[in-house]
């Protein structure tokens, strides 16, 4: 394969959500979380009904390699925020997800004036995090937070 891929960034469509979803399950799950095609179906369809013009497909040869997709908020700023991008990892180091994450900020910042992209990731592992501060992200003081919901009812509920 060619070191940079000959990549089209699309926007993506309800007809793209079920190979969008396979690409984002199979890639997360092999990086240990617990997602299926039906649970990544879902998130899908969510961006695309929300902010379905900040959604997009990457590609190469007539095949969905990966996607990248946000929403806007109006919270401390305009922001791209719940971000995802993924990519199949036979096409990583090939310039997939950059075109990827230029399109979604271009997007952004054309038809919303966004200033601060923000995201997710995981802070443990070395991949993608490096790449995100390579590109000028910066870890925040923030900590992302969990939990579940009967749980936290539960512990409200006794708490003095």
């Amino acid at each position: 394969m060619n070191k940079t891929a000959d990549v089209k960034i699309l926007r993506a469509t309800e007809k793209d959500i079920k190979e969008l979803a396979q690409i984002y399950a199979k890639i997360w799950k092999k990086l240990g979380e617990n997602w299926t095609k039906t649970t990544a179906k879902i998130v899908m369809e969510d961006f695309i009904k929300s902010q379905p013009d900040l959604i997009f497909k990457a590609v190469v040869d007539g095949k969905i390699v990966g996607g990248s997709m946000a929403k806007v908020k109006h919270y401390l700023g305009i922001k791209l925020s719940d971000t995802e991008l993924f990519v199949l990892p036979e096409y990583r180091n090939q310039k997939v997800g950059k075109k990827l994450l230029q399109k979604l900020i271009q997007e952004g910042v054309k038809k919303y004036h966004v200033k601060i992209f923000e995201g997710i990731t995981d802070g443990r592992k070395e991949y993608p995090l490096k790449w995100y501060k390579k590109i000028g992200l910066k870890q925040t003081g923030y900590v992302h937070i969990e939990g579940n919901t009967q749980e936290i009812l539960k512990n409200l509920k006794g708490e003095k």
